[in-house]
């Protein structure tokens, strides 16, 4: 997305990151997509009921909107000041899941524009004028600022002592019922282990079992040290394109590969997607080191392009 020139110069939004909300009944604490930043206020709309606000920023590092919704009086007053002084304000948005939607389900698979209503709400979490020291948080804010990567019913986070929930940032914390057993999915080394349940382990076994499936559908046998080759193979392109799509398209920092994040996620389907519908591995590819590397191309420049035109579709249709 190209450059917004008619934001405050030094304005900005930050590449968004996974949090977690407060640990449920188990102990288990959802992920939650936040974004951080500092922007001009160009909007304010009342929600068709009256009670919400959505705020709108403009940031100098895109022409793309961050927005959020509030109902905080304390939050509204300072967006309001910052309106009046003609000043930007530091702000903090959570895209979260619904009551009553799986709280396992990864944050990034909710996002879809035929689900995103009925699945999140993205809401303006907390802002901060400049000069400052603290955040004013939203009561509905469900992350904790004391977490973030940089600084190493809903259940939030805010309303319980740091002692009593596993922290986000600590690998021997889990999130099982007794807290100890099984760290979080982020956390990939555990004790000088391999974590079995890190989404390190899952990415290669998802593209294997993708691979599986493929050949059951299309009758192609694949000898099962070539699955593994062409599973990891695939999650290679997977890492490139979460790379590129923050350094060739946004043109922004890449802060390194995440597994975890939504961005990764999308990579995964796309390439999933491109498999079944536009190029399917046949006996050529497997059988020939040209014709494979040529559908290696097509995967990922397929993928990117696609994924391209997601983000130009929104910006044109959406915002």
């Amino acid at each position: 997305m190209a450059k917004n020139d008619n934001a405050t110069e030094g304005t900005f939004s930050a590449a968004p990151f996974i949090s977690f909300d407060g640990a449920d009944e188990n102990g288990n604490r959802a992920e939650v997509k936040v974004v951080v930043g500092y922007g001009d206020v160009v909007s304010v709309v009342d929600s068709a009921n009256g009670k919400t606000k959505k705020v709108e920023f403009a940031v100098s590092n895109t022409k793309f909107n961050p927005s959020g919704w509030t109902r905080s009086p304390q939050l509204q007053a300072l967006i309001a000041k910052a309106q009046e002084t003609n000043e930007p304000i530091h702000f903090r948005l959570e895209t979260r899941r619904k009551e009553g939607i799986d709280r396992a389900t990864p944050i990034g698979d909710l996002g879809g524009l035929a689900t995103a209503k009925d699945s999140i709400v993205k809401s303006l979490a907390a802002v901060k004028l400049e000069g400052d020291e603290d955040w004013t948080l939203s009561a509905d804010a469900v992350t904790r600022i004391d977490e973030d990567p940089n600084t190493g019913g809903l259940y939030n986070a805010n309303t319980q002592p740091k002692a009593e929930k596993p922290s986000a940032r600590n690998e021997n914390s889990g999130n099982s019922r007794n807290g100890a057993f099984e760290p979080a999915p982020y956390v990939a080394i555990w004790k000088d282990k391999v974590n079995p349940g890190t989404t390190a382990v899952a990415v290669p076994i998802n593209f294997l079992t993708t691979l599986l499936e493929h050949s059951r559908q299309t009758g192609l046998t694949i000898e099962r040290d070539r699955l593994k080759e062409i599973a990891l193979t695939l999650m290679k392109i997977a890492n490139l394109l979460q790379k590129d799509i923050y350094v060739k398209h946004l043109q922004v920092d890449y802060p390194g590969l995440d597994l975890t994040a939504g961005s990764h996620t999308r990579a995964r389907a796309l390439i999933f997607e491109t498999m079944r519908s536009f190029a399917p591995l046949t006996e050529n590819e497997l059988n020939d080191e040209q014709a494979f590397a040529k559908w290696q191309k097509t995967i990922y420049t397929t993928a990117y392009s696609i994924w391209v035109w997601g983000m130009e579709s929104v910006e044109e249709y959406i915002l």
